[in-house]
Protein backbone atom coordinates (compact mmCIF):
# COMPACT_ATOMS: atom_id res chain seq x y z
CA UNK A 1 0.00 0.00 0.00
CA UNK A 2 1.41 3.29 -0.69
CA UNK A 3 2.52 5.51 1.47
CA UNK A 4 1.58 8.74 0.28
CA UNK A 5 -1.87 7.65 -0.64
CA UNK A 6 -2.94 6.84 2.52
CA UNK A 7 -1.90 9.98 4.51
CA UNK A 8 -3.02 12.21 1.03
CA UNK A 9 -6.81 11.66 2.90
CA UNK A 10 -5.46 13.08 6.83
CA UNK A 11 -6.35 11.08 9.50
CA UNK A 12 -4.77 11.39 12.60
CA UNK A 13 -4.96 8.33 13.83
CA UNK A 14 -3.86 6.85 10.31
CA UNK A 15 -0.77 9.05 10.41
CA UNK A 16 -0.03 8.10 13.96
CA UNK A 17 -0.43 4.36 12.89
CA UNK A 18 1.72 4.61 10.01
CA UNK A 19 4.43 6.02 11.60
CA UNK A 20 4.61 3.55 14.72
CA UNK A 21 3.45 -0.28 12.34
CA UNK A 22 5.38 0.80 8.96
CA UNK A 23 9.16 3.04 10.28
CA UNK A 24 7.24 6.32 8.85
CA UNK A 25 8.92 9.01 10.30
CA UNK A 26 7.40 12.67 11.45
CA UNK A 27 10.00 13.98 8.94
CA UNK A 28 8.97 11.74 6.45
CA UNK A 29 5.34 12.52 6.91
CA UNK A 30 5.78 16.55 6.55
CA UNK A 31 8.26 16.22 3.44
CA UNK A 32 6.46 14.07 1.13
CA UNK A 33 2.88 14.83 1.73
CA UNK A 34 1.22 18.37 0.37
CA UNK A 35 -1.15 20.32 2.00
CA UNK A 36 -1.23 21.55 5.01
CA UNK A 37 0.25 18.80 7.70
CA UNK A 38 -1.29 18.96 11.19
CA UNK A 39 1.25 17.11 14.34
CA UNK A 40 -1.50 15.68 17.14
CA UNK A 41 0.88 15.87 20.63
CA UNK A 42 -0.22 13.18 22.78
CA UNK A 43 1.67 12.83 26.18
CA UNK A 44 2.25 9.28 26.92
CA UNK A 45 1.32 8.75 22.66
CA UNK A 46 3.46 7.26 20.17
CA UNK A 47 4.24 10.69 18.59
CA UNK A 48 7.55 12.08 19.98
CA UNK A 49 7.25 15.72 21.08
CA UNK A 50 9.75 17.50 19.53
CA UNK A 51 9.35 21.23 19.54
CA UNK A 52 7.43 23.72 17.15
CA UNK A 53 10.97 24.82 15.38
CA UNK A 54 11.58 21.11 15.08
CA UNK A 55 8.43 20.61 13.73
CA UNK A 56 8.47 23.41 11.39
CA UNK A 57 11.95 22.31 10.27
CA UNK A 58 9.65 19.06 9.55
CA UNK A 59 7.03 20.34 6.94
CA UNK A 60 4.57 20.64 9.70
CA UNK A 61 2.05 23.72 9.61
CA UNK A 62 -0.19 23.18 13.06
CA UNK A 63 0.42 21.75 15.83
CA UNK A 64 -2.41 20.74 18.16
CA UNK A 65 -2.27 19.71 21.79
CA UNK A 66 -5.63 18.37 22.67
CA UNK A 67 -4.95 16.74 25.80
CA UNK A 68 -2.18 18.63 27.57
CA UNK A 69 -4.29 21.23 29.78
CA UNK A 70 -6.54 18.62 30.94
CA UNK A 71 -3.47 15.73 31.65
CA UNK A 72 -1.93 18.54 33.73
CA UNK A 73 -5.09 19.20 35.70
CA UNK A 74 -5.71 15.39 36.31
CA UNK A 75 -2.18 15.82 38.07
CA UNK A 76 -3.14 18.54 40.24
CA UNK A 77 -6.28 17.52 41.03
CA UNK A 78 -4.80 14.13 42.20
CA UNK A 79 -1.71 15.96 44.01
CA UNK A 80 -4.01 18.26 46.01
CA UNK A 81 -6.32 15.54 47.23
CA UNK A 82 -3.80 13.10 47.69
CA UNK A 83 -2.74 15.74 50.00
CA UNK A 84 -5.86 16.24 51.95
CA UNK A 85 -6.39 12.17 52.41
CA UNK A 86 -2.31 12.35 54.22
CA UNK A 87 -2.66 15.55 55.87
CA UNK A 88 -5.97 16.99 56.35
CA UNK A 89 -5.32 20.33 55.03
CA UNK A 90 -4.03 22.25 52.01
CA UNK A 91 -2.77 24.68 54.48
CA UNK A 92 1.06 24.02 53.46
CA UNK A 93 0.41 23.86 49.80
CA UNK A 94 -1.68 26.61 48.93
CA UNK A 95 1.66 27.95 46.42
CA UNK A 96 0.00 25.05 44.16
CA UNK A 97 -3.59 26.16 44.22
CA UNK A 98 -5.31 29.36 42.76
CA UNK A 99 -6.05 31.84 45.26
CA UNK A 100 -9.78 32.68 45.90
CA UNK A 101 -9.51 36.15 43.98
CA UNK A 102 -7.40 34.75 41.10
CA UNK A 103 -10.00 31.75 40.62
CA UNK A 104 -13.30 34.50 40.67
CA UNK A 105 -10.61 36.61 38.24
CA UNK A 106 -10.42 33.56 35.83
CA UNK A 107 -14.04 32.67 35.30
CA UNK A 108 -15.26 36.24 35.62
CA UNK A 109 -16.99 36.17 38.25
CA UNK A 110 -19.07 38.89 38.45
CA UNK A 111 -20.22 38.72 35.02
CA UNK A 112 -22.06 35.76 36.10
CA UNK A 113 -23.38 37.41 39.06
CA UNK A 114 -24.64 39.87 36.61
CA UNK A 115 -26.27 36.99 34.14
CA UNK A 116 -28.10 35.57 37.23
CA UNK A 117 -29.51 39.23 38.32
CA UNK A 118 -30.96 39.49 35.15
CA UNK A 119 -32.65 35.97 34.72
CA UNK A 120 -32.81 34.70 37.95
CA UNK A 121 -36.51 34.49 39.27
CA UNK A 122 -35.08 33.58 43.32
CA UNK A 123 -34.86 37.70 43.92
CA UNK A 124 -38.33 38.34 42.67
CA UNK A 125 -40.04 35.10 44.46
CA UNK A 126 -38.23 35.99 48.12
CA UNK A 127 -38.85 39.40 47.20
CA UNK A 128 -42.59 38.25 47.07
CA UNK A 129 -42.99 35.99 49.97
CA UNK A 130 -41.39 38.87 51.96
Amino acid sequence: MPFLGLIYTWRPELMLALWKHQGTTMKQIGCQTKGYRVCNMLEGGVTPLPTPEELKAMGFHLIVHPLTALYASARALVDVLKTLKESGTTRDHLEKMCTFEEFNQLVNLESWFEIEGRYSNFKKAVEKKY
